[in-house]
C-alpha cells in the first residue's frame, strides 16, 4: 500500500517522471501498536452512524436528566443540606 499524498517528484524528462513513495507496511505498523484495516467509503453507512450517534446520545441526556420535573430549577440549584446537631448541656456546663 502507499501512503496517500506521499509521492514527490524526483527527476523528470521530456517523457517521463522518476517518482518517490512511501509504502504502508503492515508489521511495521503493528510494531508500533497501529492497527491497518481494510476500509471501503461508503457515504450511507457513514451518516447512518454519525446518525445512530447522535440518537444515542440524546437517548443517554433524557436518562440520565438530573432535573426533577415540576419544580422549576435546574441540577445547578441543588444544595447538599447539612443538619447539625449541637448539644446544649455541654455548652451551659462549661459556662
Amino acid at each position: 500500500m502507499i501512503v496517500p499524498r506521499s509521492t514527490q517528484l524526483i527527476h523528470q524528462d521530456n517523457e517521463y517522471g522518476l517518482y518517490t513513495v512511501t509504502l504502508f507496511k503492515k508489521l511495521h505498523a503493528r510494531e508500533r501498536k497501529f492497527v491497518v484495516r481494510e476500509f471501503s467509503y461508503n457515504e450511507a453507512d457513514l451518516t447512518a452512524g454519525k446518525n445512530e450517534i447522535t440518537r444515542l446520545v440524546t437517548d443517554k441526556k433524557k436518562q440520565f436528566n438530573a432535573e426533577m420535573a415540576g419544580l422549576g430549577f435546574g441540577s445547578s440549584d441543588y444544595f447538599p443540606y447539612v443538619f447539625y446537631k449541637i448539644n446544649v448541656d455541654m455548652i451551659e456546663k462549661a459556662v
